[in-house]
């Protein structure tokens, strides 16, 4: 292009390309706006309708007006003048000899009235008829491909007359020529042959010109000799009105050119090729659309196609819908019961197994606030219409849909109250004009009338449940904004009567503060609610809209998202953003009136209140001195000291407004507390009759209220005598039954029950009396309730998961479980489906499984994972209720839903204690090749059908390519320093959390509360501002012990690391603590820290735990990927398992993975097989010979087995001793290596010699197997290890290099593998070099030694070596290639070599022998189990590379 740019001896001459580009932002600007009033319309229809269906009249309307405006004042056309382009009026002869001696601008070149309006005509009105010609043509049915449009909407149907049909022949020919003339003219240009890139412009006597010097000096003089700004004001708002509009056109050429930019880049962004997209794309390529349900079986059971939304075994409404692989839905249980019988699908009779069962919105479901499930997504619903768009359901399902009927009931026309309930649904339908088709433009293949009625359905329900969901949310936010409100009113009247004590315990002592806190504490309690509504509502939006475009093919849900429901207040996060922090700057500091100044409106400008925060020394009060003087006196028994101080409360209660009851709210708390006698004394000495009618302003609660809680009979007779209003109910909706069942006071429950008090009134949060004492654990409060009160021991269905047998079982309480048995309580699920074994297995109360055995539950898979209480037994390490399950006979054999046994959760967690009774339980499970033996939820015992699943169909997907994508090396530290945070300890015995708050942030209360156990606060992990990384956000209270976070840090010196608290839904920072770069200086070693967290007043409110491991970057060698070192290469390849074995099975019990399919390694990635998923095969292969080796003093790597050295008085091992004293050792007890040998094995298992001499002798077509060995931090530290990880680590490295280096030859790059039992030697060595291949060797758990070498120190002991789950979870964090077992725990549960491929890891056992052989063999049919064993010095690894090609 440049070429063209200045083309002749004329440089005001614009280029073509110049033009063009001019011409089609001219283009985009009709299109861009039509985008932007189709948005807005959708928002105000009644407003912007008609003027988006008369778009192309208002668009030519505007732009007469804006391109009069630029050709009178800048001779040029809006895009022109964008694009620096004039226009003049060509003179018959150019002298620019001439113009350059006058200069500035001939008067010849302004366009006249003429030209403009010819201009006008040529630029507005031939675009205009250009474009109305198009759509006539477009309505006649021109340009349309039959077989592709479906819409005879857009279709003339009567017959067209004689013009019409001669305009629809001739106007393709026309606009043919009309672009080819064009086209010959832009040549012509180009090439100049003629100074006109239009032809009409020629006819105007007009051309094009690029804007020179005088124009520039013009526009600047004129500017200069623009009029001056009035000084008086309405000459000044007279001018401002005269010039805006003129100020507003000039503006265009900046704003609608960026305006069309962000348009442009929205919808890129939005299509379905961008970036947003593109992350979220399966490797497999696009979504292949579900195939179309199979036929029922003669011999199945009947089905019936027109009984929509019915189960076709039970014949009733759908319960939990479960969807089979064959297609047809059931209910949950139904189906369960009929494919644990017959395996079977009961329809189409094809093999199924229990965990192809899928259940659909169980997490929205399970997670909902108890009492709000009515105003949650309806998900269910939203999912019966698009199965109806699925099974190709007429549109009149579609209508009964939208309006919230089921199709059932209209199809029967038996049903009397069908029609009418379709008339009262539809006549609430609002009188609205219909809003245009939301994404009309970016979906062209309309599917006929079903697909746009199911469509209309579907948005139609879905825009009915935001306006329910939002209408909600803004009654809550309104509820919670003014308890806030009336909170922070009661904070200041309480800080105008005077402030507590201390700083440290403000409410300990004082009532009215006491009040106050609990307030906010409750408050806190509900925003966590709402939050967690907000947050459950906005997932449910996006998984239906991700189903719906998958069953549509549609591309809706971005958009959608983006424009109707972000938008909306309930997804708007600020305001209750602002009221976290506001409630936990209260929280960490009632006193501080200066928080939630924008919530108290007038009040906060009061001026006693701004005297008040102005005071540095806040003043206690008389108040606050009657109370404590008033505690101290009945404390001693001081009847004077008691009597003045209520004649001194005579005088405080005439004191303003609030005195009397805060008076009054003192008497009584003294009055609770005192003795029988101080308290009639108390009474008798005041001076009018004490108001028992008295109602406390902060919570609402009556003296009966305080005295329920505290548990005085006597003066809750009283006060029921005195007329005390007994039902009722407090701020929180609560009773003084649910305080005396709360706090465990049978007593005053007997006496309540007497006055006809309603015994099941439910608080705001859905809780009843009987809740709180089955919570409490409070028998006799159960007994009350169930003998007097009457109360029913089944829950109301209203009340949700708040059953009291479960609640009973889940908190160990036995006397209240016995209780409840005998009373005739039945076990019931939960929404989870979990009954009250579940609960209490899982809990681990022996007693009160012992009790619910052979109760209903007892044995029955839940709902969530298809778990028997035998797997939460297992999964959570209760050895008791583990062994009671199986001595009352539970299913051993029983699988879940990825077909898994009880004891794979036992291992894969580290739970041994369970282990032993499971496996003893099941010794035909373990042993043996039987395949009758195959238990009938396996897998693989037939040739069952693949797995469906809602949103990914596996027995679709397209098959991997033949040659799959090979990854080469790992990503290593080049110049950065790895720096791994552990919150917490690194020791699996310690439960002590990693971030305790001791402040009334998290006080005991709040984690004792039973009614929401929620996280309000979240730890926020930040480094450097140099280093390019995230924050990292854990969640307070921790619920995971462990967890490992890594920076990136260039260097050392900067290393600072800052824990910041921070409410889980706001911004405002709590607390922080800080570690600075002088805490890290000389880091040696791997060591714990204690930082204190301090508030904003530096005042200390918690502390952090935390460990710093140090990875340096190895600048030893060059290191290039693919350079002259070797490197190896993983991939990825289908299971041979997908090949069909009819013979006998040698793995019965193969399950699938338990982990899902998302790699965490950057490159490992998951590939979908019919039955399984792919595993990662890597280039090793072949024999390596295995060696230990450790580190010398002055940091040389030898080949030793042992951990102390031989023929020693001195209790010495390697890292005490240099090399050289190292190989004389060797030399002397005839133990070095100097020649080579055909058993090397042998050898070196009893060597003492140095790496760099034992590399140099062996062959290098032999691999080797470097296992190197550092001992563990209780090793370290009592046997005094002196080497550094860093300096260990770069030994063996710098020893590797220097080695391959000096060798010589088309051979010299030897096969190295590198594995250790220490997780930050597998760690530091994977970081440092991209070339070797690493490995972590655990043992899982197991408390034991290996020979030769220091056992296990007391109990500390790192987690990362406690389990296999702890074990693929590191090692998929460090992007480790596999891991090493012990042969005995896969030979015990073989199915955990396919939990272990599934995280894209390779697996290898130690210690293989003759038992362990099935382990170990290769079978072309199975393929091999594991992909490496040691045995007898060696190391194995198997050859995949055919499982490529498969």
């Amino acid at each position: 292009m440049e070429f063209f740019n200045d083309v002749g001896s004329d440089p005001l001459k614009p280029s073509l390309f110049e033009l063009v580009a001019q011409e089609q932002l001219r283009d985009l600007l009709q299109p861009a706006l039509k985008y932007v009033l189709a948005v807005f319309a959708q928002r105000y229809p009644r407003y912007l309708l008609r003027i988006v269906n008369r778009h192309e009249e208002f668009y030519a309307a505007i732009m007469l007006f804006v391109e009069r405006h630029y050709l009178r004042k800048h001779n040029a056309s809006f895009s022109e003048s964008f694009y620096g382009l004039k226009r003049r009026r060509r003179p018959f002869i150019d002298t620019e000899r001439a113009k350059a001696a006058v200069g500035g601008i001939p008067a010849g070149e302004t366009l006249r009235a003429q030209e403009i309006w010819r201009s006008l005509i040529l630029l507005v009105g031939v675009p205009y008829l250009r474009a109305k010609a198009q759509d006539y043509y477009e309505e006649l049915g021109g340009g349309v491909n039959s077989d592709v449009d479906d819409q005879p909407h857009r279709r003339v149907t009567r017959d067209p007359g004689l013009s019409r049909r001669i305009f629809k022949a001739i106007y393709p020919w026309l606009n043919t020529s009309f672009e080819l003339w064009l086209l010959v003219c832009n040549i012509a240009y180009l090439f100049d042959q003629t100074p006109f890139y239009r032809p009409w412009l020629s006819w105007m006597g007009i051309d094009l010109r690029r804007l020179g010097v005088e124009d520039f000096r013009a526009a600047a003089a004129q500017n200069k000799n623009s009029p001056s700004w009035p000084r008086t004001p309405l000459a000044w708002i007279r001018r401002l009105i005269f010039a805006s509009p003129q100020t507003l056109l000039d503006s265009l050429r900046l704003l609608l050119p960026t305006a069309i930019f962000f348009v442009k880049f929205l919808e890129w962004w939005y299509s379905p090729g961008s970036p947003a997209r593109s992350f979220s794309t399966s490797p497999l390529g696009p979504a292949v659309p579900p195939p179309r349900m199979l036929p029922p079986h003669p011999q199945g059971i009947h089905f019936d196609a027109q009984s929509y939304g019915r189960c076709p075994i039970c014949l009733d409404g759908l319960k939990n819908a479960t969807a089979l692989p064959s297609g047809y839905v059931f209910c949950y249980r139904c189906a369960y019961d009929h494919v644990e019988e017959h395996g079977k699908c009961p329809v189409t009779l094809l093999p199924t197994r229990i965990w192809q069962l899928r259940k659909f919105g169980k997490q929205i479901q399970a997670q909902q606030v108890p009492g709000w499930s009515a105003y949650y997504l309806d998900y269910k619903f939203l999912k019966k219409i698009i199965s109806s768009l699925t099974a190709h359901r007429p549109a009149s399902e579609a209508a009964a849909l939208a309006l919230g009927l089921r199709p059932a009931d209209i199809l029967d026309s038996s049903s009397p109250s069908a029609p009418s309930a379709l008339q009262n649904q539809t006549s609430i339908v609002p009188d609205e004009p219909v809003l245009p088709p939301l994404f009309s433009g970016s979906v062209q293949d309309e599917r006929g009338p079903d697909f746009r009625a199911h469509k209309a359905a579907f948005f139609f329900k879905l825009e009915r449940e935001l306006e329910k969901i939002n209408e909600f949310y803004l009654q809550k936010e309104a509820e919670l904004k003014l308890r806030l409100e009336t909170l922070l009113s009661k904070r200041r009247a309480a800080a105008m009567r005077g402030f507590p004590d201390t700083q440290d315990d403000t409410t300990q002592n004082n009532v009215e503060w006491t009040a106050v806190e609990e307030g906010f504490r409750h408050l806190e309690r509900d925003l966590g609610k709402l939050q967690q509504f907000v947050e459950i509502n906005a997932t449910g939006f996006r998984k239906i809209l991700k189903k719906f475009d998958k069953r549509s093919t549609s591309t809706t849900k971005e958009l959608y998202l983006a424009r109707q429901v972000d938008v909306q207040p309930v997804f708007n996060r600020q305001l209750i953003s602002e009221l976290s922090d506001t409630v936990a700057a209260c929280l960490l500091d009632l006193t501080d009136l200066s928080s939630g100044l924008q919530f108290e409106g007038s009040a906060a400008t009061d001026i006693f209140a701004q005297q008040i925060m102005n005071e540095r020394v806040q003043q206690t009060g008389p108040f606050h001195d009657l109370e404590n003087n008033l505690r101290k006196a009945v404390a001693t028994s001081d009847a004077a000291s008691i009597t003045e101080c209520i004649h001194y409360s005579d005088v405080l209660s005439q004191q303003g407004v609030g005195g009397k009851t805060n008076v009054t709210r003192i008497l009584w708390n003294a009055i609770i507390e005192a003795p029988t006698d101080l308290a009639n004394m108390i009474m008798a000495s005041l001076s009018t009759p004490f108001d028992f009618q008295f109602i406390d302003d902060i919570n609402g609660r009556t003296c009966l209220h305080e005295t329920a809680i505290a548990g005085a009979l006597r003066l809750a007779q009283i006060c029921i005598e005195k007329g005390v209003n007994v039902g009722k109910i407090d701020s929180y909706g609560r009773t003084a039954l649910h305080y005396a069942a709360m706090n465990g006071h049978a007593a005053i429950c007997h006496r309540l029950l007497q006055t006809d008090l309603a015994p099941d009134i439910h608080d705001m949060d859905n809780y009843s009396a009987l809740v709180y004492a089955t919570l409490r654990g409070s028998v006799d409060c159960v007994r009350v309730l169930l003998d007097e009160g009457k109360v029913q021991t089944q829950p109301n269905p209203a009340a949700g998961d708040l059953i009291p047998l479960s609640l009973a079982s889940q908190s160990g309480h036995v006397d209240v479980v016995t209780l409840l048995l005998q009373r005739g309580a039945h076990c019931l699920p939960n929404s989870n489906g979990e009954y009250p074994m579940h609960l209490a297995a899982r809990e681990g109360h022996a007693e009160v499984c012992r009790l619910l055995l052979h109760h209903d539950g007892w044995d029955t898979p839940d709902k969530y994972h298809e778990w028997t209480p035998l797997f939460h037994a297992a999964r959570y390490g209760r050895g008791d209720c583990v062994r009671i399950l199986l001595d009352a006979g539970a299913r051993v054999r029983a699988t879940d839903e990825l077909g898994h046994l009880a004891v794979y959760y036992a291992i894969w967690y580290g739970h041994h204690q369970c282990l032993s009774p499971l496996l003893t339980a099941t010794p035909l499970i373990f042993s043996g090749t039987d395949s009758a033996r195959i238990p009938k939820d396996s897998p693989l015992s037939d040739v069952s059908m693949p797995e469906s699943e809602i949103d990914l169909i596996p027995s679709l997907s397209l098959p991997p390519p033949i040659m799959p994508h090979r990854v080469y090396g790992h990503n290593y530290l080049d110049k950065n320093h790895l720096v791994q945070v552990t919150i917490g300890h690194m020791s699996g015995s310690t439960d002590q959390s990693g971030v305790r708050l001791h402040h009334r942030l998290i006080s005991p209360a709040f984690r004792n509360d039973v009614v929401m156990a929620s996280t309000p606060l979240k730890l926020v992990i930040t480094t450097s501002r140099d280093v390019n990384s995230g924050p990292y956000s854990i969640p307070l209270p921790q619920k995971d012990a462990k967890g490992t976070y890594s920076f990136q840090i260039p260097s050392l010196d900067n290393l600072s690391l800052v824990f910041s608290i921070y409410p889980n839904f706001g911004t405002k920072t709590i607390g922080r603590a800080v570690a600075l770069p002088s805490l890290f200086k000389n880091f040696e070693k791997t060591r714990p820290f204690v930082l204190p967290i301090l508030d904003t007043r530096l005042h200390v409110i918690g502390e952090v735990d935390f460990e710093v491991n140090i990875v340096t970057p190895f600048d030893g060698v060059t290191l290039e990927v693919g350079g002259d070192v070797e490197t190896y290469w993983k991939s990825l390849a289908m299971p041979l398992a997908t090949v069909p074995h009819r013979g006998p099975s040698r793995w019965p019990h193969r399950s699938k993975f338990i982990a899902s399919s998302t790699h965490t390694s950057p490159s490992s990635h998951s590939i979908t097989s019919s039955l399984g998923q792919a595993s990662t095969i890597s280039s090793l292969r072949g024999t390596y010979l295995y060696l230990i080796i450790q580190v010398t003093r002055d940091l040389h790597p030898v080949v030793c087995a042992d951990w102390a050295l031989p023929q020693s008085s001195f209790d010495l091992n390697v890292s005490d001793v240099t090399l050289a004293q190292f190989e004389a050792l060797a030399l002397s007890t005839g133990r070095n290596v100097n020649a080579q040998t055909d058993n090397w094995p042998r050898l070196v298992s009893s060597a003492m010699v140095s790496l760099a001499q034992l590399l140099l002798l062996l062959p290098t077509t032999l691999g080797v197997s470097l296992e190197l060995a550092y001992p563990q931090r209780a090793v370290r530290q009592s046997l005094g290890y002196r080497l550094q990880l860093n300096n260990f680590v770069d030994s063996v490295l710098r020893t590797i290099y220097n080695t391959s280096g000096s060798v010589q030859g088309p051979l010299a790059r030897r096969r190295i593998v590198f594995t250790s039992f220490s997780p930050d030697v597998c760690s530091a060595i994977n970081w440092k070099q991209p070339n070797y291949p690493v490995f972590f060797a655990s043992q899982c758990g197991k408390k034991q030694s290996r020979p030769n070498w220091p056992a296990f120190i007391g109990e500390d002991e790192d987690w990362r070596t406690t389990s296999v789950g702890a074990a693929v979870e590191f090692a998929r964090a460090n992007n480790l290639l596999g891991i090493f077992v012990d042969a005995d725990l896969l030979m015990q549960v073989p199915s955990l070599i396919d939990g272990i491929r599934n995280a894209g890891l390779l697996i290898g056992i130690n210690g293989a022998s003759e038992i362990s052989e099935p382990l170990t063999s290769a079978s072309v049919i199975e393929g091999t189990p594991v992909d490496a064993f040691v045995r007898d010095g060696m190391v194995f690894y198997v050859d995949h590379s055919m499982r490529e090609l498969i």
